[in-house]
């Protein structure tokens, strides 16, 4: 009978790449041309792969105990997205991420612009773990407080969104390496603080460049009446303080005692709305709704203060189904034998662990080529390899790191990527200002971080 048909029988190789390419042009093809959202893609590329893997024989079984394996990595970054989410709606409401803010570009000089603008938002996306609002938020305000002291929109977004994807991937809030590290099957902090060893360097790195930078740039009278005037709209609408930063002290506090993150980002969440309750002195509702919703600020005046309605555990839905729908997928990708058919090759000639961190970042650049998003590089990566680096006795941390460089770091050197694209869109900035981002600090950037990463693979497989 059909159903009795081995779960492990050898994909052939045309058969597993049929159904590669069928998936992967059911996400990519409406993405480009219609520019629909990708989450009914990845139901339509999963079901297709099903029928596909059923034609062939598969046990109905076998594929849905591969697919609800899968999803149960995506239980512990799911749960981690809702209250990131709760917590940055929260914060928003009760005053801390628009006290940051404040003090943030309140005290920028135009001589140091740059450098503050990248330090600043490599704080708050590690601080939220979203680089998308980090660059929604915080970023604007940068941008149009670097634009009132003259300085080119493309060095502003180029500063903003390279301190932006540092920061989140150093955070242990952000969904990317959550979903890594789950996938892997390793500890969040040890993967934070193993990939941080090259991540940070580059940060320092860039840091110092941005500081070159802007001694080179000639400024039209630089000002900072931008980010003095901001300062002022935004104290005389809501109470600012010290007290505001007592839902980040505590989290800070927590994380150095390594509580698990949920604890640690719930913790937070509570904190913002005591903090809102009785220092902003909104009403329970507002306050409740905030953690749903995000910061509710509509008897506001002024564009600028509109950037802090962000948040809320809503907010995280569109990427918790994403999770759903691409761990599902792929979990039908190996217990079918998808990805061992197509990446054989490829892994026949990695017979040492630094060959492997090659075929990592090479998986994870292709697939964003393809799809053109980082989290399903990320996904598709990880739960791709990290069975093989398993069996061979590799270190899992290697494949958090690497693909930390194909999946997310190598997606900014894809102009048409949602990772270029949408900081661009959340900041008001046009595509084509975004060349100066590609060509110069990814460059620098992902040269340094692939350069380490591979000379340290050389080295270790040396050492055996």
């Amino acid at each position: 009978m059909r159903d009795e048909h081995p779960k492990r029988e050898q994909l052939p190789f045309g058969y597993a790449l049929l159904i590669l390419s069928v998936s992967f042009l059911v996400i990519l093809l409406p993405t480009l041309l219609l520019q629909t959202k990708v989450q009914p893609l990845f139901f339509l590329a999963w079901t297709a792969s099903f029928l596909l893997l059923r034609g062939k024989g598969y046990p109905f079984e076998a594929l849905q105990t591969g697919m609800t394996d899968s999803c149960k990595k995506a239980v512990s970054p799911i749960l981690i997205l809702f209250c990131s989410g709760a917590m940055i709606g929260a914060w928003n409401q009760c005053g801390a991420i628009p006290f940051m803010t404040a003090v943030g570009v309140s005290i920028i000089r135009a001589q140091w612009y740059l450098p503050v603008a990248f330090c600043v938002v490599l704080l708050f996306a590690f601080l939220t773990g979203t680089v998308f609002g980090a660059c929604g938020t915080v970023g604007a305000v940068l941008l149009a407080t670097g634009r009132s002291m003259g300085f080119p929109a493309q060095l502003c977004v180029g500063a903003v969104t390279a301190g932006g994807f540092l920061g989140y991937a150093l955070s242990p809030a952000a969904d990317c390496t959550n979903a890594a590290a789950s996938l892997a099957g390793v500890d969040l902090m040890k993967s934070i603080r193993y990939q941080g060893r090259m991540t940070g360097p580059a940060a320092v790195l860039c840091a110092v460049m941005y500081g070159v930078l802007n001694r080179l740039v000639p400024l039209e009278g630089g000002t900072e009446a931008g980010g003095e005037a901001f300062y002022q709209e935004l104290t005389v609408s809501m109470r600012l303080g010290w007290p505001a930063l007592l839902p980040l002290v505590l989290v800070v506090v927590l994380l150095v005692k390594r509580q698990p993150t949920v604890i640690t980002l719930a913790s937070g969440a509570l904190a913002g709305v005591l903090l809102s309750l009785f220092y902003q002195r909104v009403s329970v509702k507002q306050a409740v709704q905030a953690l749903w919703e995000g910061g509710n600020f509509s008897d506001w005046t002024g564009d600028l203060l509109r950037v802090f309605e962000t948040g809320g555990i809503k907010s995280m839905a569109d990427t918790a189904i994403l999770f759903v729908f691409a761990f599902a997928l792929f979990g039908l990708f190996e217990s079918g034998g998808v990805t061992e058919a197509v990446l054989g090759p490829l892994l026949n000639w990695a017979d040492q662990s630094w060959k492997g961190d090659l075929v990592t970042v090479l998986a994870g650049f292709v697939t964003n080529l393809i799809s053109a998003s980082g989290m399903c590089s990320f996904i598709f990566t990880a739960s791709c390899l990290a069975p093989i680096y398993a069996k061979r006795g590799w270190n899992r941390l290697d494949l958090v790191r690497s693909a930390f460089v194909g999946c997310l770091f190598m997606s900014l050197w894809i102009p048409w990527h949602s990772n270029v694209i949408t900081p661009a869109a959340l900041m008001g900035v046009e595509d084509g200002q975004t060349g100066f981002l590609i060509a110069v600090p990814a460059l620098i950037l992902l040269c340094y971080i692939l350069l380490e990463a591979l000379s340290y693979g050389r080295r270790r497989g040396a050492k055996k």
